[in-house]
């Protein structure tokens, strides 16, 4: 049987008692470019205190990962995210070169500016039919490349409510992480004599970096057994999983990562427009186009959207209801909390919802789609109020949106 070429893009691997007589082929990014650095990792140096990232990574996916070859690539001996993020790009292109099987990755960015540039590389990266595999940010933040659809996000569950090696699998998440797993080695510690007399030991920590390689591991057992492309790879994980989560379906955040937005007065410092339309206008076409125009200006904008598609690389999001949505408002602030947006654009079904949001301070604009005849009460209320007609709707990418939009740059100056 063939071995699954495995990379960890990392900060390399300490060489250790319990390392020491397995191989792995170490690289790191040295002036823009990947050096061999041998098949064995680097001596500990008598100051260092701990292991390295990657060491503990790699311990973890030892323990059940079988018949593959390993890669670890140092990306991480630079300053500066620009750098570090210059490196990252760098290692998956030698990834691509390489025709490597499974990428596994801690490294992630909640910077909007490198997501596109993430975006293209991941892209060509999985035409090449390689499988990524990467940790969710610590801090509930939204994560590139650990949301992109096309890759598996992985981020431990905080609360006790997996045993070991248990994992939640959930279905469309808002954040792009697939799965919730309780890793079977969390709090085991690493051992390694520096001298006769020095231990330096090491606990892996639950956390989302020493979770995800316990996933990694299943993945490489799914490709021993001949299952390779990222949706059957997806699947199985799903018909795998101890729980499925289909409440997360289009909106909805597990208990563990949503409370904290419940009931939360914290204000939100950005501007939100809101888009109400009357009943059976859709302005799936409008949300999605003032998104377009945002994000070629620079900005991280995010909507919430009623009816159209998920769509994370373009930053849209959203809730199916029909009802009054009495919680939009900790539904505006989750998605404000998870993707650190500079501008939300949030619809509305129902001008009660425009009131619950008006409340707390959270409409700044108002966009207005009407038919026929515009609602007196509604115009005579909102001063920062733009006005469209349904009729204008029919081409997204029409001067009338982009002349929304400039409206709404200019109303952001006063």
């Amino acid at each position: 049987m063939e071995r699954i070429k495995l990379v960890i893009i990392d900060d390399g691997m300490d060489l250790t008692d319990f390392n020491r007589d397995r191989i792995i082929a170490n690289y790191k990014v040295i002036k823009n470019e990947i050096k061999y650095m041998g098949n064995h990792g680097e001596e500990i140096k008598p100051y260092q205190k701990e292991f390295r990232h990657g060491t503990i990574c790699e311990s973890v996916l030892s323990y059940s990962a079988l018949n593959y070859n390993l890669y670890c690539i140092n990306i991480f001996d630079v300053e500066q995210e620009i750098n570090l993020m210059n490196n990252l790009f760098i290692s998956l292109r030698w990834c691509l070169d390489n025709k490597v099987d499974i990428i596994h990755m801690s490294i992630g960015t909640s910077n909007f500016s490198y997501f596109s540039k993430i975006e293209e590389i991941i892209n060509l990266i999985i035409q090449q039919g390689i499988i990524i595999i990467a940790a969710g940010n610590n801090n509930d933040k939204l994560a590139y490349p650990a949301c992109l659809p096309e890759v598996i996000g992985v981020r431990c569950s905080k609360k006790e409510i997996l045993s070991p090696n248990e994992y939640i699998y959930n279905i469309n998440p808002i954040d792009g992480i697939d799965i919730a797993a309780c890793s079977p080695y969390d709090g085991r510690e690493l051992k390694h004599y520096l001298n006769k007399d020095i231990l330096l030991v090491s606990e892996i920590s639950k956390c989302n970096s020493f979770t995800a390689p316990s996933i990694t591991a299943k993945v490489c057992e799914f490709m021993n057994r001949g299952i390779k492309n990222i949706d059957d790879i997806k699947h199985e994980l799903q018909i795998k999983a101890d729980y499925v989560n289909k409440s997360m379906n289009n909106f909805t955040i597990q208990s563990e990562f949503y409370d904290q937005y419940e009931d939360n007065d914290e204000e939100i410092p950005v501007p939100n427009i809101v888009i109400y339309s009357e009943p059976d206008i859709n302005i799936d076409k409008v949300i999605e186009a003032l998104q377009t125009y945002f994000r070629d200006d620079k900005y991280n904008s995010v909507a919430i959207s009623r009816s159209g598609q998920v769509c994370i690389t373009k930053g849209i999001y959203v809730i199916k209801t029909k009802k009054v949505d009495k919680y939009i408002r900790d539904n505006v602030k989750a998605v404000y909390k998870l993707t650190d947006a500079d501008i939300l654009i949030t619809q509305v079904y129902h001008v009660d919802e425009i009131l619950f949001l008006e409340k707390k301070g959270l409409v700044d604009i108002l966009i207005y789609c009407y038919e026929n005849k515009v609602n007196k009460d509604i115009v005579n209320h909102y001063e920062n109020l733009i006005l469209l007609k349904s009729d204008g709707l029919s081409n997204s990418n029409s001067e009338r949106i982009k002349l929304i939009y400039n409206q709404c740059i200019n109303l952001f100056k006063y």
